[in-house]
């Protein structure tokens, strides 16, 4: 532009892409060699010169795509009529993919059924392989050149962003593809890791935290899907719920007795585990607490404040202890025969099931009583796991077993990616991932069993550590050969 804010030039960036049409739905057009573009409502049809409607776009058409560099959409379609259609009979040239597409918009459970279809030359045998789950899964040609396959997720079947490979083979040549949306599948309910109070205990608090603790190595827990039931009510509304617990602080004093507990976890993959128990409140003849309750009691990270409450005899002097953290918290009497103190966790504290025991002194009597529920503090970040074997440089074949060290209890997510060339073709992409739980002394373990051989491929392994409050490590990672 000139001095007065004039344009003098305009200059407009596009990208050519040319090739032949396979297939043309909608706004949708994908190419011979399996690239697939999206038109743009307004996109100019041209054909043999002539500006025309997008009906006229057919299959076999020789077209030069005008493409935004930013939106990636076809601005213009040129093409040159149908030249000459594309082979529909088995030759003994490379066979062509496409596409490969699946049918799955979430993640599946066992007993869900997936449809995959592919398409490409025709008169071929067509297989598919899930990372991790199943390879070789046979396809039928239903139609010329279109081969679909189903398979239903098996109890034990479990992988996130799992890459999914579609294979096809004519006149003894064969070719392969990555497809483009990965998968999930999450046949495992969320475990149940622990219940307090626990069952069949006698707890000395009429209003005692209830919580469960539990894993979900799949799709993760849905909050929507989950609820509690304390005496036949419903809590559900006043319950917290998060990735690892359910917690909840009755309102009000329960009956002294019996008191039975019904939870109902469920994942996001539509799998539920539902555990029922009971336990008993029976408050001790003469003692000076009746009622110690935590709020929260899912996990705390640097900064967040607990807060401990106490009922019991007015004139009392009273403290809470963390163990292994900290003794001796004074709390308030706030009214008569209602304490309450409270503590800010520190970067430095990192404690997982602690007890929480309150204390209190009257006219010469002393009463204890725990809190029902543990406390696990986390003070700083998980550290970054650490990946023992395969280490790096060496050769590793199928299965792919690897082990490595973590904070104990917390989640290890391993994902595989792969660099390589594949039937002449440079090739790059997420094998997938699983995940599992560092055990007490910090050990771990998964195995991986890539369903397609890149021979000479680079692998990198990469390894992350999540912590209770869903805080992720920074990554672990080493790079092998596939053999």
């Amino acid at each position: 532009m000139d001095a007065q804010s004039r344009a003098l030039l305009v200059r407009a960036q596009v990208r050519e892409v040319t090739g032949r049409i396979d297939v043309i739905s909608g706004r949708t057009l994908v190419l011979e060699n399996g690239q697939v573009y999206t038109l743009l409502d307004d996109a100019r049809i041209i054909v043999n010169g002539r500006e025309v409607s997008r009906s006229a776009l057919q299959r076999g058409m020789e077209v030069t795509l005008r493409i935004s560099p930013t939106t990636g959409q076809v601005l213009e379609v040129a093409a040159q009529g149908v030249a000459q259609p594309p082979p529909d009979q088995p030759s003994t040239d490379q066979p062509r993919i496409t596409s490969f597409t699946h049918n799955a918009p979430r993640a599946l459970r066992a007993g869900e059924t997936l449809t995959v279809e592919l398409r490409g030359t025709r008169g071929g045998q067509a297989t598919f392989d899930i990372f991790n789950v199943a390879s070789g899964i046979p396809m039928r040609e239903v139609s010329s050149g279109v081969y679909r396959g189903t398979f239903t997720v098996r109890p034990g079947d479990n992988v996130a962003n799992a890459a999914m490979f579609g294979h096809l083979r004519v006149g003894g040549q064969e070719t392969a593809i990555q497809g483009g949306v990965a998968l999930t599948i999450d046949s495992q309910a969320p475990a149940i890791t622990g219940r307090f109070p626990q069952p069949g205990a006698v707890v000395e608090n009429v209003r005692p935290n209830i919580l469960i603790t539990f894993v979900d190595q799949g799709a993760g827990v849905n909050p929507q899907a989950s609820t509690l039931t304390v005496n036949g009510q419903n809590v559900t509304a006043n319950t917290t719920v998060t990735e690892t617990a359910i917690a909840y602080v009755p309102p009000s004093n329960l009956p002294q007795g019996a008191v039975s507990v019904r939870a109902v976890i469920g994942d996001r993959a539509g799998n539920a585990t539902t555990d029922t128990w009971a336990f008993t409140i029976g408050v001790a003849q003469g003692s000076l607490i009746r009622a110690v309750t935590v709020n929260p009691t899912t996990p705390l990270q640097a900064g967040q404040t607990l807060t401990v409450t106490a009922v019991g005899e007015p004139g009392s002097q009273a403290t809470f202890s963390i163990a292994g953290v900290v003794d001796n918290i004074p709390m308030v009497e706030t009214q008569p025969g209602f304490y309450v103190g409270q503590f800010t966790v520190g970067p430095q504290h990192n404690v997982q099931s602690a007890r929480v025991v309150v204390t209190m002194v009257r006219g010469g009597q002393t009463s204890r009583v725990e809190a029902t529920s543990r406390l696990t503090l986390i003070g700083q970040q998980a550290p970054s796991p650490r990946i023992v074997t395969p280490t790096a440089g060496t050769q590793v074949g199928a299965p792919i077993v690897i082990r490595g060290t973590a904070t104990p209890g917390s989640r290890v997510v391993v994902r595989v990616d792969y660099q390589g060339t594949l039937l002449l073709f440079n090739v790059r992409g997420t094998y997938g991932e699983v995940s599992t739980t560092a055990d007490a002394a910090g050990n771990w373990q998964v195995s991986l069993n890539p369903s397609i051989r890149i021979p000479n491929a680079r692998l990198t392994i990469i390894a992350r550590a999540v912590d209770p409050v869903g805080r992720e490590s920074a990554p672990a990672q080493v790079q092998v050969i596939q053999s």
